[in-house]
């Protein structure tokens, strides 16, 4: 029983020794990520984004369809519509800016329509 032991304690020591698993390793140095409409990752409101992008977790607000359209049903209004501009990069380019359209409107106490556009 301990040439078993002695044996197994000595494979595993070769196992552990010869074979180094390198999964965080790079290739071809840093991977940089591009995505095709990085703007839709800016958030919309300026209320969610001063307190760094916690939308999910506040009260609901009209601009609930960008972080959790289910915060509509808990609104105190029957109906809502709103506006969000914003001049995007405007140092660089007069032209640029972000546009956000959101709407709503409560059918029952759990069901709610709503629909937002982005430009």
């Amino acid at each position: 029983m301990i040439r078993f032991f002695r044996s197994l304690f000595v494979l595993m020591l070769i196992l552990s020794s010869v074979n180094f698993a390198h999964a965080q390793a790079t290739i071809s140095g840093a991977n940089i990520v591009t995505t095709a409409v990085p703007f839709l990752s800016i958030t919309p409101d300026s209320r969610a984004g001063g307190m760094g992008d916690a939308g999910v977790g506040t009260t609901p607000d009209l601009s609930a369809q960008h972080w959790n359209p289910a915060k509509y049903v808990f609104m105190s209004s029957d109906m809502g519509v709103s506006l969000s501009y914003s001049p995007w990069l405007r140092a660089l380019v007069d032209d640029m800016n972000l546009a956000y359209l959101v709407g709503y409107k409560k059918i029952d106490d759990v069901q709610t329509v709503s629909s937002s556009l982005r430009y």
